[in-house]
């Protein structure tokens, strides 16, 4: 082996990227057969990722020894990663693995805690062919073979044809060689046909904010001249609103292949024959919760971005129009509410922008009940309606729940009260069930909702629905083998049940009864209709749009079969572009949306009335105690729900939660021996250690 390396040098230096090729591509594809396959179907494009390779790799040629081993091994990792995630991401979510992604790293990293079990034998075996490529590399790499000069001409050869791929992107060169996707069922720039580093930087080509073709202050202008409510708006009638997107909430019972011991959804299904009801087109599969959200709260599409695009985290950078503002303007209170982290898709920041007044995050619930790993949705919307009962003003609630979000994992629950019945096999069997079991806790929660929203006695309308369909099993599993679904994309039925959640809205006040097909994006202009409530041009837009029949969007490609035109979303296309990128010339003076500057993460602001030092009678210690509002407590199941915590002289104290208004600490020994006065505050922290909200500071003297 040694006298091979010492022998081929220079072969081994051009043969190195090409062993890297077929590594990453292997474990992208899962198969080498798979690997060899699109190489010889696709001789340029191999080509073409033998170049970026080359170049990556070959940048650091000028290095010699240790450190150009060390970068060739820590790209052979980055390439590694991202195949290997991209395996799993088509293996649980039917997407490949997109630049945004690197923006999701806290997340991914907090849900990946939750999944399935690993597939033990394939990391092991992935970990293993890593070794052996790394150990090649190693020898490879780590001899001198051509001189400074050379060594200095290869870096810059590779350095101009990396910026050259980078800047411009593969597809001139794919487009000049008539190489751009053939296969119609997978997203232009996907890794099965271009390869896992020429699909990447495809997407990432892509990615970039482009100007839209004819956007300017006078086609805005033109859009929003003679444009108005369609609809007679009453000031005086002021129903609450709440918007509620329920995790993963589906109904199985839809299958016709399968069925269960008893009905899953008994109450959401007696709702559905009184009140509107039907189905709701979402953007997404198995996850991208934020991007319905942004639809429903925005009027915007999520159509109009790049695949894998996260609105959340790349768009929303400045205030913008949503249905909270247009709210708080006509005198509500506008309140978010969600059982998990404040920093999940940057929420807290985007919240802000979207004009709440306030946002309860997972931090500040009160010991919630745990089913599985997430809270129970009887204990969230219980807190939303106190939410209600605690306001003046008329409230818009927007609410996210969590119970019902995978894995669906045998040791979810305990016992299983609801089997499944039909032609499935063991592991699709139990992952039904265990969503199954999950959906029945979610119907309970409605149920509860409902019945705390009528004795609220106040005029009330709720639309709810799932945001997307659940994660059952891997590549489909549950669904393939009922034949539900398959993954294809291209037939407007299989799409339709693919992306299709049930959708109801529940009011207290109008007994009208319809059948609705929905996109998210349309939610704001309905309810703000139904309620006679003022909107804004994209709203009117909407509801215009809405009354010619055009109520769902689907992918582009399926424009005919859902009776859209070619180019009649184009205002909508620019009114967004306006809102998000450009000048918001759309927006009136009195829309022009500005962030709260009282706005506040809990309940309220934290406030101290009262502190005072003790001294206990038991032991002679010193209790600081503190009166105040809107203290929260620890939690048991939680390590996110940290409670307020008492900070002595800037110093944090363990805590303890007598109500909502009281907590306590004993005052530790080093403070009896330092000055007389103490200072004393209240905070809550996130996980990441950020002060979610914090008191005023007030002095306490000794005993």
């Amino acid at each position: 082996m040694k006298r091979y390396f010492s022998l081929n040098p220079i072969v081994l230096f051009f043969l190195l990227p090409v062993v890297i090729i077929l590594f990453v591509e292997t474990v992208s594809r899962g198969s080498i057969l798979q690997t060899l396959r699109w190489l010889f179907e696709n001789p340029i494009l191999f080509l073409m990722n033998y170049v970026v390779i080359f170049s990556v790799t070959r940048v650091f040629s000028i290095l010699h020894g240790i450190w150009n081993t060390i970068a060739y091994l820590l790209f052979l990792l980055v390439f590694s990663l991202m195949a290997y995630i991209n395996q799993l991401k088509l293996l649980y979510r039917g997407e490949p693995f997109y630049p945004s992604d690197f923006l999701l790293t806290s997340e991914g990293t907090d849900i990946a805690a939750y999944l399935n079990h690993l597939p033990i034998g394939k990391i092991v075996l992935f970990c293993l062919f890593f070794i052996g490529i790394s150990i090649f590399t190693i020898k490879t790499t780590r001899k001198k073979i051509f001189n400074r000069s050379n060594s200095l001409l290869i870096s810059l050869i590779s350095l101009v044809l990396l910026f050259v791929f980078i800047q411009f992107g593969p597809g001139p060169v794919t487009k000049g060689l008539r190489l751009s996707d053939t296969n119609k069922t997978v997203r232009s720039g996907s890794y099965s046909q271009n390869g896992i580093v020429i699909g990447f930087l495809k997407y990432a080509h892509e990615d970039a904010i482009q100007k839209v073709k004819g956007y300017n202050k006078e086609a805005i202008k033109a859009i929003v001249q003679n444009r108005g409510s369609n609809f007679s708006v009453d000031n005086e009638f002021k129903p609450n609103i709440i918007v509620m997107m329920s995790e993963a909430f589906w109904d199985p019972t839809v299958m016709q292949e399968v069925q269960f011991d008893k009905d899953p959804l008994p109450f959401f299904h007696s709702l559905q024959e009184k009140y509107s009801t039907g189905t709701l087109l979402s953007p997404t599969f198995g996850g991208g919760t934020a991007n319905i959200e942004f639809e429903a709260l925005t009027g915007l599409t999520t159509r109009f971005f790049h695949d894998g695009s996260i609105a959340y985290l790349r768009y929303v950078k400045k205030p913008i129009d949503t249905l909270a503002s247009i709210l708080s303007r006509q005198g509500y209170k506008s309140t978010a509410v969600h059982s998990y982290h404040n920093w999940f898709y940057d929420r807290a920041d985007v919240y802000r922008n979207f004009g709440f007044d306030n946002f309860v995050s997972g931090e500040f619930f009160h010991r919630p009940n745990q089913i599985g790993p997430f809270m129970d949705d009887r204990d969230f919307v219980t807190r939303v309606v106190k939410e209600m009962k605690a306001s003046e003003e008329p409230d818009f609630i927007h609410a996210v729940t969590m119970l019902n979000h995978g894995p669906y994992r045998a040791d979810r629950y305990q016992k299983y009260t609801n089997h499944v019945h039909g032609n499935l096999s063991a592991d699709a069997k139990q992952v039904l069930e265990s969503y199954t079991q999950s959906l029945m806790d979610v119907d309970e929660s409605i149920k509860l909702f409902i019945s705390q929203l009528e004795e609220l006695n106040e005029p009330t309308i709720l639309i709810l629905f799932g945001d997307h369909l659940p994660l059952l099993g891997e590549d489909y599993e549950v669904y393939r083998e009922a034949h539900y679904f398959n993954g294809d994309e291209t037939d407007a039925e299989a799409y339709k049940r693919k992306f299709s959640t049930p959708l109801l809205v529940w009011n207290n006040f109008n007994g009208e009864k319809e059948e609705l097909h929905l996109s998210p994006n349309f939610i704001p202009a309905y309810l703000l209709e139904k309620t006679r409530k003022q909107g804004n041009v994209l709203t009117d837009y909407l509801t215009e749009e809405y009354r010619k029949g055009i109520t769902m969007l689907p992918d582009d490609i399926l424009d005919k079969e859902f009776g859209i035109q070619e180019n009649q979303l184009d205002p909508y296309r620019l009114l967004q572009y306006d809102v998000l990128f450009g000048g918001q010339f759309s927006y009136s003076p009195q829309e022009k949306p500005q962030a709260k500057s009282d706005y506040v993460l809990g309940s309220g602001p934290i406030t101290v009335t009262e502190a005072d030092a003790t001294v206990r009678e038991a032991d002679g210690a010193t209790v600081i105690n503190v009166s105040g509002a809107n203290f929260v407590a620890d939690n048991y199941y939680f390590d996110f729900i940290q409670g307020s915590k008492i900070y002595i002289n800037g110093e944090e104290q363990q805590t303890v939660y007598t109500n909502d208004n009281s907590i306590e600490c004993v005052l530790p020994d080093k403070f009896n021996k330092s000055a007389a006065q103490l200072t004393v505050q209240v905070k809550v922290k996130d996980t990441k250690g950020s002060v979610l909200s914090q008191s005023n500071v007030v002095n306490v003297q000794h005993p």
